[in-house]
Parts: structure tokens; sequence; C-alpha cells
């Protein structure tokens, strides 16, 4: 059975979370606090396979660089998101964070054109979710689904950013629905909720 830990991390609490089977990982979104993520990994003992990213707001991928430097792992990410990754620290500053500034990684391998990663003898969905922000993605494991920011808390994600826009954000909450009914959703922000019809709607009535 696969089993999902999360750590909530950084200024802007971010959900750093761990797919897990057999003692190998991914990573997603590692937003900040690398030593603390650090411990996490070595005190469970896991071999990492590799660093997903929902989206490259700032606050999603503080640690990214750290991780894919002491592991010599591969960072993953749609293409659509180079702008918010290079543009990482003006975002931050422009926000009020701290003044340490974001280490840039390089991306390993985009997620554009891939389907399915693997976890030891599991199978990792990968979906396009765009409109918080162009190359968001989900990621899909057995009856769970990681969304990013796509929904925080009882809202939808913030369409108001550069690179979102409204249209795909409704699109891809409905797609939730529509392929994902009855699922677990994580999100980037706050608490795991049942994805269901009623909660849908009563999110995308306000877009």
């Amino acid at each position: 059975m696969t089993c999902l830990k999360k750590i909530t991390v950084g200024k802007w609490n971010v959900n750093t979370y761990f797919i897990i089977k057999n003692y190998e990982s991914w990573i997603i979104d590692p937003g900040d606090e690398f030593n603390r993520i650090n411990e996490f990994l070595i005190s469970e003992k896991l071999k990492i396979k590799g660093i997903l990213v929902t989206h490259a707001h700032f606050d999603h991928i503080g640690a990214v660089q750290e991780l894919r430097k002491t592991y010599n792992i591969p960072f993953y990410l749609h293409s659509k998101e180079k702008k918010n990754l290079l543009k990482a620290n003006f975002y931050k500053a422009f926000v009020g964070g701290d003044k340490n500034k974001i280490i840039i990684p390089e991306i390993d391998i985009y997620l554009d054109n891939v389907k399915y990663l693997e976890l030891s003898d599991t199978k990792i969905e990968i979906i396009h979710t765009p409109g918080h922000s162009a190359g968001e993605m989900s990621f899909v494991v057995d009856n769970n689904i990681f969304i990013g920011d796509l929904i925080i808390g009882k809202n939808a994600g913030r369409s108001d950013l550069p690179y979102a826009d409204n249209v795909l954000l409704k699109n891809s909450i409905n797609l939730l629905f529509e392929k994902y009914n009855g699922y677990t959703a994580y999100p980037g922000h706050g608490e795991k909720f049942i994805i269901n019809k009623n909660f849908i709607n009563s999110i995308v009535r306000d877009l």
C-alpha cells in the first residue's frame, strides 16, 4: 500500500508531500526548510526518485535545489512554468518574503509529455491542470490526487496572478469531479478533502 506523508513548511505554509512505497519516494512541492525535509528523509530511510513540483511559484520551490544537489535527483516541471521559476525571487520580494534568495534550479525533465511515473510497483499519473498557473500539474496515485493550488480551503486558487487564467482554472476544477470524483485531494495549502459534486459546484459558481 502506498504511504502518503506531509510536512508543512515556510512562511506560506506550503504542504510538502512524500509518496512512499517500499522505501522509495517522490517528493512533491518542497517549498522551504530543506533541513526539516532532509531530517525526515533520513529518519524514514527513503530512496528518493525525484522532485515533482505542481507549479513554480516561489513558495513551492525553495528547497528544490538543495535536495536536487544533495541527493543527485531530477527535478520535474512543466515547461510553461519556466517564467515563474526564473522570476521566483522577484515575486518573493514583491510579497514581502525574507531576504534569503532562492537558488533557482535547472529543470531536469519537463512534464509536458510525461503520462506516468513509477514508484515501486505503482504508477503515478501526471495530468496538466492549468489555471492558477499556466503549467500547473496534478499527480494521481491510487485514489489520491495532489492538486497544488487549484483549490485552497473552500475556494478556487487565485487566477489574478501572472500566467493565470480564470477559464482554464474553472475547467481544471471541473475535471477533478469528472475524472476523480470520490478521490482524496491534497492541496498545496490547507487540509485534504474528498472531491464531490456539491463541493466542486460551490467553488466554480464563484469563478
